[in-house]
């Protein structure tokens, strides 16, 4: 790679100014194009986001998996008992969805829409499919287990 393209500067690292549309000329038609029209499949997403969201998303587990009928019977506890207590992991399970999930669905929506199907598709389909699912036998819309 000739690292001597005058914006570089001979800085190996990017800097603010040194931007994706920047470098519009460098990159393929059709990544060019979506990057300056706001369509960059990654637009939004940080390392600092995932982190946060993973963080996050593991706290609203720790109830949902301490309700658990299946978890209480393994670790040999009693889950405490109170009014309303049927609805704490089905509650958290849609905010863990649509909080921890979102993104993923998010980026599903974007790929199926320009009909590039890629992991974002992978992962948001097979997290709803198991949410709706799981939903729907906690709520006894089916039988079975939720997972």
């Amino acid at each position: 790679m000739n690292m001597d393209h005058p914006a570089h500067g001979g800085s190996p690292s990017p800097t603010r100014e040194h931007s994706h549309v920047a470098h519009e000329g460098h990159m393929a038609p059709k990544a060019a194009n979506h990057a300056v029209h706001g369509h960059d499949k990654h637009a939004g997403h940080s390392p600092d986001m995932f982190r946060h969201r993973v963080w996050l998303s593991a706290l609203l587990t720790l109830p949902i998996l301490y309700f658990d009928r299946h978890f209480q019977a393994w670790f040999g506890y009693q889950a405490v008992d109170f009014p309303g207590v049927a609805w704490v992991q089905p509650l958290l399970s849609v905010v863990l969805y649509l909080y921890g999930g979102g993104v993923f669905v998010q980026g599903a929506i974007r790929e199926l829409k320009s009909r590039q199907p890629g992991m974002m598709t992978l992962i948001g389909l097979a997290i709803s499919v198991a949410f709706v699912y799981s939903l729907a036998v906690s709520l006894a819309l089916l039988e079975g287990m939720p997972l």
